[in-house]
């Protein structure tokens, strides 16, 4: 049987969660919930699952020592096309698969590993699953706090490093005079930015940034501003055009957010 490699950029906005942000239950504890909040920082699917068969697999291998097959009852949280193998049999490569008798069932913390007429995942680690002591809704809820927090976390290093972090509104675009620095060429250009309100940094009242006008693959997530836009820029130095002067710029993902988040990024300025 022919599997189609897993696309990790499948996994990108198509994230779901079977419950939004409730309560956390007093049936959790708080070893629980940091585990479940650690799981989640380094994963991207959460499945409920049953243990149906160890040492096996849904598709065809000699290699099965780490796999099982087992049912999967619920995606805790993960990308939405998941959910049409719920109630089928999927394959599971465990750490340790000593740890998963046949008919436990668990909510495994993984990784995409393939996806096509069958799915699998790489288990990063679990915990057993108890309607009573672990209800679903609540590990949803820690999942969606544990992104969060990871999501802080990456924000305010950006914060850290940056040297001007200002809210603004886009009032030209042209062409930059950047030298391309690799065979991957950025197409730098450049973008009067309107400074509305400074949270890092002195830009002044308007302030002139390099971007990355190329689609190309080393280029194709960093920000494209667009003209009237409006926005919260998070800039760094180090670019320099062809007479050696420095300017800032976008040039990682992630730099640009919307006006919204203003009160998250005044939030996780230091104090």
């Amino acid at each position: 049987m022919k599997i189609a490699p897993f696309m990790l950029a499948i996994i990108a906005g198509a994230a779901i969660s079977s419950a939004g942000t409730p309560a956390v239950s007093a049936e959790l504890t708080a070893d629980v919930i940091n585990r479940i909040r650690q799981l989640a920082d380094r994963t991207d699917v959460v499945l409920r699952a049953t243990v149906r068969i160890r040492k096996s697999a849904t598709f065809s291998t000699e290699a099965v020592g780490h796999l099982v097959v087992a049912r999967l009852d619920e995606v805790v949280s993960g990308p939405a096309l998941y959910r049409a193998f719920v109630g089928r049999d999927i394959t599971i490569q465990l750490r340790d698969p000593a740890a998963f008798p046949e008919l436990s069932q668990h909510v495994f913390f993984a990784t995409p590993w393939f996806f096509g007429e069958t799915i699998g995942v790489v288990e990063e680690g679990s915990i057993p699953y108890r309607s009573e002591e672990t209800p679903v809704a609540d590990i949803a809820a820690e999942v969606t706090k544990g992104r969060a927090l990871k999501a802080d976390r990456e924000l305010a290093a950006k914060i850290a490093k940056a040297q001007v972090v200002a809210a603004g509104k886009v009032v030209a675009l042209r062409a930059g005079n950047l030298a391309s620095l690799s065979e991957h060429d950025p197409v730098w250009s450049e973008a009067d930015i309107e400074i509305s309100e400074t949270l890092k940094g002195t830009p002044g009242r308007k302030l002139t940034i390099l971007f990355p006008a190329s689609m190309d693959v080393m280029w194709h997530n960093v920000p494209k501003p667009a003209l009237g836009q409006e926005a919260v820029w998070i800039l760094n130095a180090g670019l320099r055009d062809v007479e050696k002067r420095e300017q800032l710029g976008l040039a990682v993902p992630g730099s640009q957010l919307p006006g919204a988040e203003l009160l998250r990024l005044r939030r996780l300025l230091p104090r």
